[in-house]
């Protein structure tokens, strides 16, 4: 595989379009274009692009057949596309949420487990 087409693949999975996320990453939207006419990112777009997606290098440049990133379900991929869409706040305040929520789920279970 290309680097584009891993990268847009990546993009795809996480509810991102190239263009954007490349701008996201400090990537000019020329720059985007020279990759999907097969350029390769310099290398700090490399490690930007890497540490976004969680994956290596070598994944991207398509040296690597797995990525480390797991396969999201529809629901997942539902609750992604939605979060990203909010503003920082309201990030926050979902984080904030989940954890407490989870934290209900724990004492839950340690509640059930002990009886």
């Amino acid at each position: 595989m290309t680097f584009w087409e891993v990268y847009s693949s990546l993009c795809e999975k996480a509810g991102e379009k190239p263009q954007p996320l490349g701008k996201k990453l400090g990537a000019a939207s020329s720059t985007v274009t020279q990759w999907k006419s097969g350029s390769i990112p310099s290398g700090e777009k490399l490690i930007a692009i890497a540490d976004y997606f969680n994956c290596s290098i070598d994944y991207l440049l398509g040296r690597e057949q797995k990525s480390s990133l797991p396969e999201l379900t529809e629901n997942e991929q539902a609750i992604v596309k939605v979060f990203k869409e909010l503003t920082d706040t309201q990030q926050g305040e979902i984080i904030g949420r989940a954890k407490v929520m989870a934290e209900q789920n724990d004492k839950e279970y340690l509640r059930k487990e002990s009886v």
